[in-house]
């Protein structure tokens, strides 16, 4: 999306932003062990890895920078540094032969009722539509209700289940799937998604 009334916008990651990604991973994953090397995973050929930011060139982004105190966490700090750009999350995904796979999507902890796990997740699929592919998977939680919530409003569907497949305490991953993505019904509903988000960031700060 590049459209500037946008509180948030996406890009692909940078190596410059390597440590702001890694701390926001942390933050939101923290049983995640070992973490991502998101330096290995900007060369590997198949790997994609888009973040959102804040959007500097809407007047009221200044509105959600965090304040001094708020640039500690509990696991420490979060990597931003004063004339970067402030991301808010992030997004990993792999090309598989004839079909995408989601890695990751991780999101700021303050910042996870902004609807930013679907902006990543609409640049995510209008880039996947542009390079042809129809399908897309990905693992989730079985206990995170709002991420299977979030992927089923995209048109996800559950079509299996992993066994233990979370290593901190061998929780069941739910396996899901996302196709006909070039249907022109579901370009139709992608869009419809998108005029959405767009419509609720613009709308942050009416009252």
């Amino acid at each position: 999306m590049t459209n500037t009334n946008l509180l948030f916008i996406c890009r692909e990651l940078k190596k410059s932003d390597i440590e702001q990604v890694s701390i926001i991973e942390e933050d939101a994953f923290p049983e995640l062990f070992p973490q991502t090397q998101f330096e290995k995973e900007l060369q590997r050929s198949q790997s994609t890895i888009l973040v959102s930011k804040l959007n500097e060139l809407n007047s009221k982004s200044s509105k959600l920078m965090p304040s001094s105190k708020n640039l500690y966490y509990k696991q420490g700090k979060t990597g931003w540094k004063k004339g970067d750009d402030f991301l808010t999350g992030f997004l990993t995904y792999w090309e598989l032969f004839d079909e995408i796979h989601i890695m990751a999507i991780g999101v700021r902890r303050e910042y996870t009722k902004l609807k930013i796990a679907s902006l990543l997740l609409t640049e995510c699929i209008n880039k996947i539509i542009k390079k042809s592919f129809n399908k897309i998977t990905l693992e989730v939680r079985k206990s995170n209700i709002p991420a299977i919530g979030l992927y089923t409003n995209f048109g996800f569907e559950i079509v299996g289940e992993r066994k233990k497949f979370y290593p901190d305490n061998h929780e069941n991953a739910l396996i899901m799937s996302l196709s006909p993505i070039l249907s022109e019904e579901y370009k139709y509903k992608i869009k419809e998604i998108q005029k959405t988000i767009e419509s609720k960031s613009n709308s942050l700060f009416l009252d």
